[in-house]
């Protein structure tokens, strides 16, 4: 999001090839921050997962009702309106989304593993933190098979930046740096390179599980969807299919329900190319929400 991160994004996951090259992109983005110390052109620019676009029910689908309201207790006593997961819930890209968005504050941990025929897997970890007061977040991007890493910590308007794990951190106060998009408290759903459309896929009721300190649905996730795909920062639009299977675990009967609290997918994707050929892909994610209202974000240095 700031200017820390575009440099170091060159490897991340494997959605395009020309003439059986593979052809790395950045992950899909938010608007990015642009961010420059006063005078001098700033380290790199990476982007944050892309934004969610609101999924659509399948055609023809019965219009199901809202899942029934319940009631939550926070650490700190109080009440708040929960909810419960009817059997009849469609879960959209946007329902999956909401409830996080209400939290004071979350932790998220994503493993993304990309194999593919005839390339070494590549293995990309996203960190992310957000805090809503005081407003802060923060962003880790781990290229572990390129052996570089990213961080920045953004505490109200004062921006930190480190380029290796245990590296020296800089610091910027206000004026030192400037942003496209001004910091926000957001949830985002998306990780992976290509959109996970929720509402395409059969989630199969395993039963009750507290994941994460979270009572949660574990559901069985399977299907397969076929959508046009342009990549970011790209007009190029690639018909692409998307094989989806493994475990999700969904927050239900409390303030964040319905929340994605875990999720363990393989998808396999397959990419028309221009020339009619197709890159065949393999996708692990791994991923995990945490600490959800009691994370903390303090000044690294």
């Amino acid at each position: 999001m700031k200017t820390a991160r575009v440099l170091l994004i060159l490897v991340i996951t494997i959605l395009l090839a020309t003439a059986g090259c593979k052809v790395n992109i950045t992950n899909s983005g938010t608007t990015t921050k642009d961010t420059t110390k006063a005078g001098t052109t700033a380290k790199a620019t990476t982007t944050k997962s892309g934004v969610t676009t609101a999924a659509t029910t399948k055609a023809g689908a019965t219009t199901t009702k809202p899942a029934a309201t319940t009631t939550a207790t926070t650490k700190s006593g109080a009440t708040t309106k929960g909810t419960t997961i009817s059997g009849s819930t469609v879960f959209t890209n946007t329902l999956l989304t909401q409830g996080m968005n209400k939290t004071e504050s979350f932790t998220r941990t994503s493993k993304v593993t990309t194999t593919s025929p005839g390339y070494t897997p590549d293995v990309v970890i996203y960190g992310y933190a957000n805090v809503r007061s005081p407003l802060s977040d923060q962003y880790i991007l781990d290229l572990v098979s390129a052996g570089a890493y990213n961080e920045d910590i953004t505490i109200k308007d004062t921006y930190y930046n480190r380029t290796e794990k245990t590296g020296k951190w800089d610091k910027y106060g206000p004026g030192d740096w400037s942003s496209e998009k001004p910091l926000a408290f957001e949830y985002i759903l998306r990780v992976t390179d290509f959109p996970i459309t929720y509402d395409k896929l059969t989630f199969t009721k395993v039963g009750p599980e507290k994941v994460n300190g979270v009572d949660c649905i574990r559901y069985k996730l399977s299907g397969t969807y076929q959508e046009i795909y342009t990549p970011d920062q790209s007009t190029e639009k690639i018909p692409t299919s998307v094989t989806i299977s493994g475990e999700v675990w969904i927050a239900d009967g409390s303030a964040v329900a319905p929340a994605l609290v875990r999720q363990r997918i393989l998808a396999k994707v397959d990419t028309t190319q221009t020339d009619g050929t197709h890159l065949l892909s393999d996708i692990n994610l791994e991923d995990d929400l945490t600490n959800i209202n009691s994370t903390k974000i303090n000044p690294p240095v």
